[in-house]
């Protein structure tokens, strides 16, 4: 498989380092065998986020069936500033946006190119870290 090719706009906006992505199917968003799913109880309107990301785990939430100008808002934070951790939103391509947390928090808002299903995932420090405890909420609108 070719290897996964990254667009990289280095511009922070809003507290987030946000790039375009562009995921091959072996390794999706540190994606492995062993990703945890969560599941989102909403797939329209505000979905509460209290949870810790373990070290090296990638959490795969359902698939979202959504409409070309939808978006999703996330307001997600750690307890430390200096926490690490991802947030991406992607097509059943692999196309979409990664979103990187700054002072440990990612505020982003990604408005749906295409009609399609889509999956958001998140991931944890890198192995070796210490896990993150993250709360806030993403809203489907």
């Amino acid at each position: 498989m070719e290897a996964q090719s990254i667009v990289v706009k280095n511009e922070l906006t809003k507290n987030i380092e946000e790039s375009n992505i562009f995921l091959s199917q072996e390794s999706s968003v540190n994606m492995r065998a062993d990703a945890v799913k969560a599941i989102l109880v909403n797939p329209r309107g505000i979905n509460n986020i209290d949870m810790s990301l373990e070290a090296g785990n990638t959490y795969m939430f359902d698939t979202l069936s959504l409409k070309k100008g939808q978006e999703i808002t996330l307001s997600i934070v750690s307890n430390k500033s200096s926490d690490h951790f991802s947030v991406s939103i992607t097509d059943k391509s692999g196309k979409g946006r990664l979103f990187s947390s700054n002072k440990g928090m990612v505020s982003a808002t990604y408005t749906v190119p295409q009609n399609g299903d889509y999956k958001i995932y998140m991931n944890g420090p890198n192995s070796g870290s210490d896990d993150i405890h993250i709360s806030g909420t993403i809203r489907i609108e």
